[in-house]
C-alpha cells in the first residue's frame, strides 16, 4: 500500500500542479522539506497566494527562523520544483 506522501508525488508528477492543495501538499512533505529539526517545532498553518503562515512552537524558533527565510523557502520550491512560495511568516503559538 503506498503512502500518502507517495500518492501525492504521483499526483504532482502526473498532473498540472492545483494551488488550491499547495497546504495539503507541503504538509505532507514538511519534513522532507526542511529537516526534521525545523519540522519538529513548526507546522504549516496556512497559505494565501504564494506566502505561507507557520506556526511556530516559540518566539525564540520564529525569530530564528525569520533569518533562514530564504534558505527554507528555496528548499520548499526546490523539493516541488515549482514556485510555490515567495514569502513566510513565521507565528509564534504556545501549542501546535
Amino acid at each position: 500500500m503506498d503512502k500518502a506522501g507517495d500518492i501525492i508525488k504521483k499526483i504532482i508528477s502526473k498532473k498540472k500542479w492545483e494551488p488550491r492543495f499547495a497546504l495539503e501538499y507541503i504538509k505532507e512533505e514538511w519534513e522532507n522539506c526542511v529537516g526534521k529539526a525545523i519540522a519538529s517545532h513548526t507546522s504549516p498553518s496556512f497559505i494565501s497566494g504564494k506566502r505561507l503562515f507557520i506556526d511556530v512552537d516559540s518566539p525564540a524558533w520564529a525569530t530564528q527562523l525569520n533569518f533562514l527565510q530564504q534558505d527554507i523557502i528555496k528548499k520548499i520550491n526546490g523539493f516541488f520544483k515549482k514556485s510555490i512560495v515567495d514569502e513566510i511568516f513565521f507565528q509564534a503559538k504556545s501549542h501546535i
